[in-house]
């Protein structure tokens, strides 16, 4: 049982996820801006080396921080999504389904012109004995999916940033299993469900 409303967790953890990214940007960035101009000032190379590194270091973390951030939604649409020991969960009213992330051989995202006060982004994951599993995107923790498919190799999150900022009716092919693994036919483009 906990003594903290779960409105009040869920917007501590909102500003504290924030915070802590900003902070892992902010601090590595300065320290190696000082030490870069410490070293370029007092021809010390071993300090300008350190520095330029640690800004690097800054700018990596800045660039993956922002690229999870445009998969944040505020959970308003229908549904949670749950990642828990290699799967994925949707548990919603309708449509809902378990997906295996070993079992994925195709992962995507549907877009249509709906939008916006309608879900017009879904995940698509197509698992290998022909399960299909749509989420939109703004379902609640909608995107621990961004997470959970990072690690799947040659998954394009380019595609998917992509993805999220169109307005237009389009498929986006975010990762495809080698071709050994396909076993079932490709799917029909016009998706059953679709808000219309």
């Amino acid at each position: 049982m906990s003594f903290i409303r779960p409105e009040l967790r869920d917007l501590y953890h909102q500003w504290f996820t924030h915070w802590s990214e900003g902070v892992a940007v902010i601090l590595p960035a300065g320290m190696g801006l000082s030490l870069l101009w410490t070293g370029l000032a007092e021809a010390r190379p071993l300090l300008g080396g350190i520095g330029a590194g640690l800004i690097i270091l800054a700018a990596i973390f800045a660039v993956a921080f922002r690229r999870r951030a445009q998969f944040e939604s505020d959970g308003s649409g229908a549904g949670v999504v749950e990642v828990d020991e290699r799967r994925i969960a949707y548990l919603a009213p309708e449509g809902g389904g378990v997906v295996a992330l070993d079992a994925l051989v195709r992962v995507e995202i549907m877009t249509t012109d709906q939008g916006p006060f309608v879900s017009d982004v879904f995940w698509v994951l197509s698992a290998g004995d022909g399960t299909r599993l749509m989420i939109p995107s703004e379902a609640r923790d909608a995107v621990s999916i961004f997470d959970a498919i990072s690690a799947l190799p040659g998954v394009r999150m380019d595609v998917a940033v992509t993805a999220m900022t169109s307005t237009e009716n389009a498929i986006f092919l975010i990762w495809e299993a080698p071709s050994g693994n396909d076993t079932f036919p490709q799917p029909d483009l016009a998706r059953p469900g679709l808000p219309h």
